[in-house]
């Protein structure tokens, strides 16, 4: 793509969009043959922010296995610490009797708050992952071509008449 910078002076402009890149290019040409200098065309790509769906990136999948992964985490975490705590001879007279319940208890609760944060950190994640099979399509519905020219009244007209014709929205 070529960028001309508009002239100081305020000109007349006309701006034509188009959809793909050939078709930009031909409107390009057919203005260069219809007697425009080069110095009066700029032909850009406009690419658009479009947010994407979260059923269209890999969020989900991201938090499925960051959830897995975090409660497997957590899980051994939440184990070792109910080891190291039933050694302790000061656990309290609530653990004393039920030191298999406490070991469980906080084996749980490791792998509940492991997945529930390995999950979001994987969700969050994959947000600004997109799907394989929808990145081409993406790619392609996010740019539009723009032909600005400028010139005199006249030319500008003439100009607007030739990105009609080829299809260009003005």
């Amino acid at each position: 793509m070529n960028s001309q910078k508009k002239p100081s002076k305020n000109l007349p402009t006309i701006v034509g969009k188009f959809s793909t890149e050939q078709a930009a290019q031909e409107a390009h040409h057919a203005i260069e043959t219809a007697g425009f200098r080069v110095e009066q065309i700029s032909l850009e790509t406009q690419n658009l922010n479009i947010s994407s769906e979260i059923k269209e990136t890999q969020a989900l999948k991201s938090a499925r296995g960051g959830a897995i992964a975090g409660g497997i985490f957590g899980a051994a975490a939440g184990f070792c610490l109910s080891l190291v705590a039933s050694n302790f001879s000061d656990v309290g007279p609530a653990v004393e009797g039920h030191i298999s319940i406490f070991n469980f208890v906080l084996t749980l609760g490791g792998a509940a708050l492991g997945a529930v944060g390995f999950g979001l950190m994987g969700g969050l994640s994959g947000v600004n992952a997109p799907k394989e099979d929808t990145e081409a399509d993406r790619e392609q519905s996010s740019r539009n071509y723009l032909i600005e020219v400028w010139g005199t009244k006249e030319e500008v007209e003439r100009a607007a008449e030739i990105l009609r014709q080829q299809g260009g929205q003005l």
